[in-house]
C-alpha cells in the first residue's frame, strides 16, 4: 500500500536528491520497526500469561 505514495512523497520533498530519499526511507522505516517491536514487546509481557505455547500444533489434528 505504501508504495503508491512514494512519488508523491519524493515530489513533495525539497531538494530532492537520492541522498535525502534514503535518509527519508531508512529513518521512517526504522522508526515504524522500533514502534511495532516497543508494542509487540508490551503485548507479550502484558499477555504472556495467557498464551499458550504451540498453540498451532495443538490446532491441527494429525491423524
Amino acid at each position: 500500500m505504501c508504495h503508491h505514495n512514494t512519488f508523491l512523497v519524493y515530489q513533495s520533498m525539497r531538494d530532492a536528491t537520492l541522498e535525502r530519499w534514503e535518509k527519508i526511507t531508512h529513518v521512517s522505516i526504522g522508526f515504524a520497526w522500533t514502534v511495532a517491536a516497543l508494542f509487540g514487546i508490551a503485548g507479550y509481557s502484558t499477555f504472556r500469561a495467557l498464551s499458550q505455547g504451540e498453540s498451532i500444533n495443538d490446532s491441527i489434528d494429525c491423524k
